[in-house]
Order: structure tokens, then C-alpha cells, then sequence
């Protein structure tokens, strides 16, 4: 279970950024924290894929192993540590709806930590949507 599991379903507005703060795009959160894993093209071939014990998944090929619709709830609740991934076992792949609340511009402000991580959470789901391959 994340830390902040009200994020997923959260309806709050997106928080706001004061000029000049850096909020990372899904990109660079993909590349910094999922590529080493699932490769930079997200096609599961990341240079620490080789010596993990299961397969890392293609995530390129999400929606096409879905009937063709990206399964956005899934990939979102995976992300932010609601679902256990049995591949993961005991949480090998990070759980990020627990890492990236230490990153927030107002940790003490629940509320608002809870908008950003929930912003920083779609913004990867995006890109990763983005990324598919028909």
C-alpha cells in the first residue's frame, strides 16, 4: 500500500509551481527512475535486465497486450504501490507513490504533497501511454 493511496483517486486541482521550480516531465522521471530496468526505449532492455530474475516487461507493449486500450488505472496504481506486481516480489521495483513524496516543494503539507504526487505519478503514466506501440 502507497504512503499517500488517496493520490490515485485524489480530485483536488493540480498543485501549482512557483516560477522556476523543477517539476520533472514523465520523460526525465522515466529515464531517471524506470530505464536502467526497462530500457531507455521502454522495450524491457535497461542494462540491469539482464541479471534480474524475471523478465522486465516491454512497456511499449501495454495496450496491445490489452485489446488495444492502455489499462491507465492499472499502470498508475502499479506506479504509485497500490498493486503488487507478483514480477516485483517483495517490492524489488520501487515504489514510487512512497519515494516521491520525500521530493516534494512542501513534505509538511500533506494536501499539497498528495496533489503533487499524484501529478508526477500521471505525468509518467502520460508518457508511458505516449510510448506505445500498436
Amino acid at each position: 500500500m502507497a504512503i499517500y493511496p488517496s493520490a490515485a483517486r485524489s480530485a483536488e486541482p493540480q498543485p501549482t509551481v512557483a516560477p522556476g521550480t523543477l517539476i520533472l516531465s514523465g520523460r526525465s522521471d522515466y529515464l531517471v527512475h524506470c530505464a536502467s530496468c526497462h530500457g531507455i526505449d521502454g522495450k524491457g532492455d535497461g542494462p540491469v535486465a539482464g541479471v534480474l530474475n524475471v523478465k522486465t516487461s516491454d512497456l511499449t507493449l501495454l495496450s496491445r497486450n490489452n485489446q488495444g486500450n492502455f489499462p491507465e488505472k492499472h499502470v498508475f496504481d502499479t506506479i504509485d504501490g497500490s498493486v503488487a506486481v507478483e514480477a516485483h516480489g517483495t517490492r524489488d521495483m520501487p515504489v514510487w507513490g512512497e519515494f516521491f513524496p520525500m521530493q516534494a516543494l512542501n513534505a509538511a503539507d500533506k494536501a499539497q504533497t498528495e496533489r503533487e504526487v499524484h501529478a508526477r505519478i500521471q505525468r509518467l503514466v502520460d508518457y508511458l501511454k505516449s510510448i506505445q506501440r500498436q
